[in-house]
């Protein structure tokens, strides 16, 4: 029998016909069991019918569930899973464009240089304008050495200086400061007379340096004698202000006493002053004269 999914089992058994019984001798047993075995034998037989075990369903249900809720959950993992890897792929895939065009600019821009330098040979060889470069002599050459040398110098002469100073990380800043393309002298040199200045220099970095943070400071101070000056002394005045203040209250806490507060538990040990005490005391009447004594008619 099919039940729920379930199969029940039932057994059948199969009970033999009772056999003849020879009853006892009555003279040996008692009449009552002449009489059980007559009723034994007219009783019908009764099959015995095993029942079926019901296995519980709370276990079947719990596990059926379970298994939907992975089934649910790990769909929308996948999912997730597989919106981030496409999102991923796809700015992988856009930096790589953005970088493929950046160098096809490049590319471009230097070809159209290049471009460009022969056109205007050619158009000064039609004019007649033309000039053939000429060699490098051996003073350029001595000239460019003696440069490049200076250059050279001068750059660790600046790190060991900033080092000096406390820079904690001199060689970085003055990459920073000089050569970096962000740097602040990268956009000062292109002013001739200050590029004049920093080449005739004897130490070219350390001058470029000067140069940048002089130019911090009219940033900071103004570009003019007088606006320095009063920007310098507004700054210096609080300073002083704000180390005088902190050194005078240093003093107050070292120098003055603490008051202490007696406590008043009341008015019961006040008492007025006796007669004697009142004619032993010195106090006149008041006038003009003992309230200002200085004071001249």
């Amino acid at each position: 029998m099919v039940t729920d999914d379930k199969t029940v089992q039932t057994e059948q058994i199969t009970t033999p016909s009772p056999k003849s019984v020879t009853p006892p001798n009555p003279s040996k047993d008692a009449g009552w069991v002449a009489d059980f075995l007559a009723e034994k034998e007219n009783k019908p037989v009764e099959t015995p019918v095993s029942q079926a075990k019901v296995e519980p369903i709370k276990e079947v249900v719990k596990t059926t569930v379970v298994a939907a809720t992975k089934v649910a959950v790990e769909p929308q993992k996948t999912v997730e899973a597989s919106k981030v890897e496409s999102d991923s792929k796809r700015l992988k895939d856009t930096r790589d464009w953005a970088s493929k065009v950046q160098q096809q600019n490049v590319e471009l821009g230097q070809k159209l240089d290049i471009a460009l330098t022969q056109m205007k040979t050619l158009q000064a060889k039609m004019d007649g304008t033309y000039e053939e470069p000429q060699e490098p002599t051996r003073t350029d050459i001595e000239k460019a050495a003696v440069d490049n040398t200076k250059l050279a110098a001068s750059h660790y002469a600046a790190i060991e200086m900033l080092a000096a100073e406390g820079v904690a990380d001199p060689e970085n800043e003055v990459v920073n400061l000089v050569w970096g393309p962000e740097a602040p002298f990268q956009e000062l040199q292109k002013d001739p007379a200050i590029m004049q200045r920093v080449t005739s220099a004897k130490l070219p970095v350390i001058e470029a340096i000067r140069v940048v943070r002089e130019a911090e400071a009219r940033k900071q101070y103004g570009g003019t004698p007088e606006s320095m000056k009063a920007a310098l002394r507004k700054e210096i005045e609080a300073e002083v202000e704000a180390e005088t203040r902190k050194k005078v209250l240093a003093e107050l806490k070292q120098t003055t006493p603490r008051r202490v507060v007696e406590t008043v538990a009341g008015l019961s040990d006040v008492r007025g002053a006796s007669r004697e005490e009142s004619k032993v005391s010195n106090d006149g009447p008041i006038s003009m004269e003992s309230l200002f004594p200085n004071f001249k008619k």
